[in-house]
């Protein structure tokens, strides 16, 4: 079972000094974080890229160069990958607050992260439950 799969962390999302909601504390990974549920490493994808958005950072492009860089990923085949799925150039700007699009970028996130697909409906409750929490919706 892929590592993320197994953590409920199919973003692959690394530690750090976050304190996510429906976060494992202790989780048994020493590098990436351990959720209780798909749905909060879900929410808490949205919220990293809410602040790449607040950073500058609004094409599929810059987004996979952050979350993914080429160091450690095949960064352009992901943005191939995402891009394509998502129907967006990589260089368009994305509307953060276009729902439909930023649940087909986290969709096709997942699927090169873990190989992991038919999320979208639990990633779409992500997307309700972040905005609820971030901008008191």
């Amino acid at each position: 079972m892929a590592r993320g799969i197994e953590l409920n962390n199919p973003l692959n999302i690394k530690k750090s000094n976050n304190t996510w909601k429906g976060r494992v504390t202790p989780g048994k990974d020493s590098t990436f974080e351990e959720f209780h549920d798909k749905i909060w490493c879900y929410r808490a994808g949205f919220c990293i890229m809410l602040s790449y958005f607040k950073r500058g950072i609004h094409t599929i492009h810059s987004i996979i160069h952050t979350w993914a860089p080429p160091k450690e990923n095949d960064t352009q085949n992901y943005v191939q990958f995402v891009s394509t799925y998502a129907g967006l150039g990589k260089f368009e700007v994305i509307d953060f607050f276009n729902k439909r699009l930023m649940c087909k970028i986290m969709s096709a996130m997942v699927q090169m992260e873990v190989g992991l697909t038919g999320e979208d409906k639990t990633i779409a409750e992500a997307y309700d439950i972040m905005c609820k929490d971030k901008f008191n919706m």
